[in-house]
């Protein structure tokens, strides 16, 4: 078989795209847990019930890999970030939205989606109709994956930080199924409203 034929027969792209989500989302969630360390296996089957809760706290930093340490401080840091809401006029708003979408996704959640950074259209955009007054940041993700609670609980985040950046910029979500690829694209739209 022909490998390049393959990969860009039209027929192929979707499943071979669909192979390669599903590895990349695999390799995320296995990378949180130590997964080779026999020794402190054993160690907690034989003492656990006796550890104080601080012991406990000292072998979960064992028990974590780089990834898993950063997802849990990163996901608590979103979840509790308490962001000072200034009047920032869309651009000012954008730059700060971008490094926001940059820091946490694939992080801290968005472990599912299509891309592991948001594609901004403006204006200026081929892809889709933006008014000059909003910006829109796309992504993709599966249905069943859409529901999930940790898609569902890192959009709720990300929408509370989003929206209170700038008092001017109203941020909202929207969803729209493909059923050919049976994907959902994911619209962040953020509005500059009228005072």
């Amino acid at each position: 078989m022909d490998i390049k034929k393959y990969l860009f027969n039209k027929k192929n792209q979707v499943k071979v795209y669909n192979l390669f989500q599903q590895l990349e989302k695999q390799s995320i969630y296995n990378d949180c847990i130590q997964t080779t360390n026999p020794e402190l296996s054993d160690f907690l089957y034989h003492n656990y019930d006796s550890m104080t809760l601080e012991e406990k706290k000292q072998i979960v930093t064992k028990c974590l890999t780089d990834n898993g340490i950063n997802n849990i401080l990163l996901k608590f840091e979103l979840k509790n970030l308490d962001i000072q809401t200034k009047k920032l006029n869309l651009i000012e708003f954008k730059k700060i939205a971008i490094k926001i979408l940059e820091r946490y996704q694939s992080k801290s959640g968005g472990f599912c989606f299509g891309h592991t950074n948001w594609i901004l259209h403006d204006c200026n955009s081929k892809k889709i109709n933006v008014y000059e007054n909003e910006v829109i940041f796309e992504n993709t993700i599966y249905e069943n994956q859409l529901h999930s609670d940790e898609t569902v609980e890192f959009l709720h985040d990300i929408l509370n930080i989003l929206n209170k950046i700038s008092s001017l910029i109203k941020v909202s979500l929207h969803t729209k199924y493909h059923e050919r690829d049976k994907i959902n694209v994911l619209l962040l739209k953020c509005v500059e409203k009228n005072e």
